[in-house]
């Protein structure tokens, strides 16, 4: 049975396979947390380029570890938010996440934050595709 689960096709990968829908995307994941959407999505659109925001230097230690042998994913360890500048990562209670706050607390990470369109403008992204899109 195991073996059977790991060589069935993925079924999103499948379904968007017969509308032809898998091309050349720009991906964002943000809040990548350790990689998992990053790596399913990059399986799922092999062609595309994926950038995978994490703040939590935790995390992004283990983000880069899980795409390191990913070329199409680029880890970068920032927040997105209103707009550049700096700020704090709470201690999260579990790795799961932390709030990102503009005054230090105890336990919190100093942390950079951009922009979502400051980021683009610096590395010419002119378009993130929304895969979510009707």
């Amino acid at each position: 049975m195991f073996n059977r689960i790991r060589t069935r096709k993925d079924p999103l990968k499948k379904i968007l396979n017969r509308y032809g829908l898998i091309k050349s995307l720009t991906l964002f994941d943000v809040g990548a947390h350790k990689g998992q959407t990053v790596l399913y999505l990059s399986k799922v659109f092999p062609n595309s380029m994926a950038y995978s925001f994490e703040p939590n230097p935790e995390l992004f230690v283990e983000l880069t570890r899980s795409t390191e042998y990913r070329p199409e994913i680029k880890c970068i360890n920032l927040a997105l938010g209103r707009q550049p500048g700096c700020g704090f990562l709470s201690a999260p209670e579990s790795d799961l996440c932390g709030q990102v706050m503009n005054a230090p607390g105890d336990g919190a990470h100093a942390i950079s934050i951009s922009s979502l369109d400051f980021f683009c403008q610096q590395n010419n992204i002119k378009k993130i595709d929304n895969m979510y899109a009707q």
